[in-house]
């Protein structure tokens, strides 16, 4: 199968080398898959970093907003499968291989990956991250449908799921969930595939507080979806079994665990805050309009 990797980027220039050298380097023939980067404004050395690549794409999109770029992309794209990752992420070497092997194995129409954060993170930052991938893969796994998300820099999409239910919605933020839930609302039957062996790095991500910043954006933009498709956020019950089942694949004990619960409960604080933000934009120019 033919595949697709899209790219957006706006002032990468930091990360974007080593992104491409990952992309470059894959073990999958380098015949069977096109790359595709797709310029969002950038003012600093991006493109002509991209440039330096006569075997990359790149491509411009004037309207800001990764989704806008991702879709700009979509319209040249030429892959039966269209993989997605970020400017600030670095693949495995298999990871297309793995996308592919794991779609025909699965059957599946949409694939999430394995997330990780950069190697020099704090304990409780790594701990962290295996909590994020167990919640994935028990969400996934569980197929609970209400609480399904998705997440653009580790993720596939057979091409003819953007044929059937259209492209993203060129929002600010949350479009990959909000695709995700489109997806199953159009067909429930959909198969959803979470796949941890299809890893990437998140570059970004190296403290506590840029993860909590993060976790603000997730919940000012997941209420804009929530508003759509009744999606929700997980209970603490839930929280508490993926906990119980990070101890076993870490072989940890609940007290080690407890950096965890504390970064959980900030995390949520600081997602609630973004929804109150989220429900506030909403409600403001309702205000004004009456």
């Amino acid at each position: 199968m033919y595949i697709s990797v899209i790219v957006p980027f706006y002032n990468a220039e930091h990360y974007l080398e080593a992104c491409i050298q990952s992309l470059r380097t894959q073990t999958l023939d380098r015949h069977r898959f096109e790359i595709i980067f797709v310029n969002n404004g950038s003012s600093d050395r991006s493109c002509d970093i991209v440039r330096q690549y006569p075997d990359l794409q790149l491509l411009h999109e004037k309207k800001p907003g990764s989704y806008a770029a991702r879709n700009c992309g979509l319209r040249v794209a030429r892959g039966e499968i269209v993989a997605f990752t970020d400017a600030d992420c670095v693949v495995a070497k298999d990871w297309l291989s793995r996308i592919e092997d794991g779609m025909q194995r699965t059957r599946s129409a949409l694939v999430l990956g394995k997330r990780l954060f950069p190697p020099h993170v704090s304990n409780w930052l790594r701990i962290f991250q295996h909590y994020e991938n167990a919640k994935v893969s028990y969400v996934v796994g569980l197929k609970l449908r209400p609480y399904f998300f998705g997440f653009t820099n580790n993720m596939a999409v057979q091409r003819e799921v953007f044929d059937r239910v259209g492209m993203f919605r060129e929002w600010k933020r949350a479009a990959d969930t909000e695709f995700v839930q489109r997806c199953i609302a159009h067909d429930p039957a959909i198969a959803i595939s979470y796949l941890p062996e299809v890893q990437i790095t998140h570059l970004e991500i190296t403290t506590v507080t840029k993860w909590l910043c993060k976790m603000g954006l997730y919940g000012e933009s997941n209420e804009r979806v929530r508003r759509l498709f009744n999606y929700r956020k997980l209970k603490w019950k839930d929280n508490w079994q993926i906990i119980c089942s990070c101890v076993e694949e870490i072989r940890t004990s609940i007290p080690h665990m407890i950096p965890v619960l504390l970064l959980m409960a900030l995390s949520d604080v600081a997602y609630r805050f973004g929804v109150l933000k989220g429900m506030l934009c909403v409600w403001m120019p309702f205000r004004r309009a009456t």
